[in-house]
């Protein structure tokens, strides 16, 4: 026969507990009904019910409060308990005060000195009960991967354990996106920063295989944008830039103008017959702001050594055509990160470097590197016409 789970009164009850203000049973039912004050002192009125013969059906008939939740609350209260028995400051408890029944609840499969912890943690990130699950069965977890791929990298500390959980989960990923989107995810939490670089270390290999060309001692980040459609061509106040293929000779070739012309009425003087490759391309700060801009055309964006944002996680798809917007007025060397597109030694190749690795050598500038453009994607037939 089914007998309801009766859970144990908590061990340090409040000493301001609605329940010893409340003599009689049909108090303590009132209280309940009303969910009268804050949810953990009420919650000990359940056990002294149940010590007096209500089962959790009997209490929800008379208070509209369901098993589930009774069992929730009194859980949740014991776990508050415990937090306060190890030293949680008075002041941290409070911030449970509201809706932290559901938060604590995923606490109770922790040790005592691994709730504390986590419940801090909680509440320095602002976790929902999502996260709360995800973060107690991490840690949980933690101490039986150890053995496991990786598992050195990571510390005991909470966000540690919820990064480690999310590197092993990203394995299960066969798409690049979706592995991308768990590692960063796993990046935002990791404390330590051996965990910080085996993810930095996940993400590269993520991007660009195992045998990739990335240059290590990159410490610039190129600014990669997707255009939108309409942008390519059309687009209102429009930079016409002459397009160069990705060699030394045809950036050489290229024809040289001001970005924002001549005079008041910034007369542009470019001899187009003179070069067959234009684009028209969106009128943009770092565009119309340099001296003499030139397009540079990247059939293959992985031939290029640097090509991601600053949390070192890939922006172009392997083997996605790239349009480097380079000035070619600005040849100087710089120490300030700045990245420079130079002649490889004995080809006509290009090549991206940080002016702060090549500032004094006697390698050649050809231009600075102003922003990179990744085709427009062609609108959904089914986009809402709000997006």
């Amino acid at each position: 026969m089914y007998q309801p789970f009766r859970p144990p009164p908590p061990s340090v009850p409040p000493s301001d507990s609605l329940s010893s203000s409340a003599a009689t049973t049909e108090e303590q039912l009132e209280i309940l009904l009303e969910r009268r004050g804050l949810w953990h002192e009420y919650a000990v009125i359940i056990p002294i019910l149940s010590r007096a013969g209500f089962a959790l059906s009997m209490i929800d008939e008379a208070t509209g409060m369901t098993g589930g939740e009774q069992n929730m609350i009194v859980v949740a209260s014991q776990v508050r308990s415990s937090l306060k028995t190890s030293g949680l400051d008075e002041e941290k408890l409070t911030y449970f005060d509201v809706g932290g029944d559901q938060l604590l609840y995923e606490l109770r499969i922790l040790s005592a000195q691994q709730r504390k912890v986590s419940a801090e943690f909680l509440l320095e990130r602002k976790l929902g009960v999502k996260e709360a699950n995800e973060l107690a069965r991490a840690v949980k977890e933690y101490e039986r991967r150890k053995g496991v791929e990786g598992w050195k990298d990571f510390t005991s500390a909470p966000g540690d354990c919820l990064a480690f959980a999310y590197y092993r989960k990203s394995k299960e990923y066969k798409d690049e996106v979706d592995k991308e989107t768990v590692l960063n995810k796993a990046l935002d939490y990791a404390a330590s920063e051996g965990a910080k670089s085996k993810l930095h270390e996940a993400l590269k290999r993520c991007s660009y295989g195992e045998t990739s060309n990335l240059d290590e001692d990159l410490t610039a980040h190129l600014q990669v944008v997707r255009l939108l459609e309409g942008e390519a061509a059309g687009a209102q106040l429009p930079m016409m830039l002459p397009i160069a293929d990705a060699t030394v000779k045809s950036l050489e070739e290229a024809p040289s103008r001001r970005a924002t012309g001549k005079g008041p009425f910034h007369v542009l003087e470019v001899d187009v017959a003179s070069w067959k490759a234009w684009a028209a391309l969106p009128g943009c700060a770092p565009i119309t702001s340099s001296i003499t801009p030139v397009g540079v055309h990247f059939a293959d964006s992985s031939s290029l050594p640097l090509q991601s944002n600053k949390t070192g996680v890939a922006k172009v798809t392997r083997g996605e055509p790239l349009l480097l917007v380079v000035d070619k007025g600005v040849t100087e060397l710089d120490s300030d990160d700045g990245l420079f597109i130079v002649a490889s030694e004995g080809s006509q190749e290009l090549k991206i470097k940080a002016g702060s690795k090549i500032a004094g050598s006697q390698v050649k500038s050809l231009g600075k590197v102003l922003i990179a453009l990744r085709p427009p994607i062609p609108a959904s037939e089914d986009q809402a016409d709000w997006e």
